[in-house]
């Protein structure tokens, strides 16, 4: 169960950072921002959408079964379920 609500949070911060970086450019051609405001608001969009990136790859590493097999050793600790 957690697995699939951390699937639905990578998911949704997903979607939130690529609308934020498309309405950022959006917002530059329409001239409502400046060019540097654009550079602070890309770079910020870009880095959430980064690490959104290491959390699913994370995610996808880890198998179903392994999660549930160490979740019931108790053994939970993230050296543990890196492989």
């Amino acid at each position: 169960m957690k697995r699939i609500i951390a699937e639905y949070i990578a998911f949704a911060l997903f979607i939130l950072s690529l609308g934020y970086i498309i309405g950022t450019a959006g917002s530059l051609e329409l001239d409502y921002i400046t060019m540097g405001q654009a550079i602070a608001k890309i770079s910020v969009g870009l880095i959430v959408f980064g690490a959104n990136a290491v959390f699913i790859n994370y995610l996808q590493s880890v198998p179903e079964r392994e999660i549930k097999r160490l979740t019931k050793s108790g053994r939970t600790k993230a050296s543990t379920l890196q492989k």
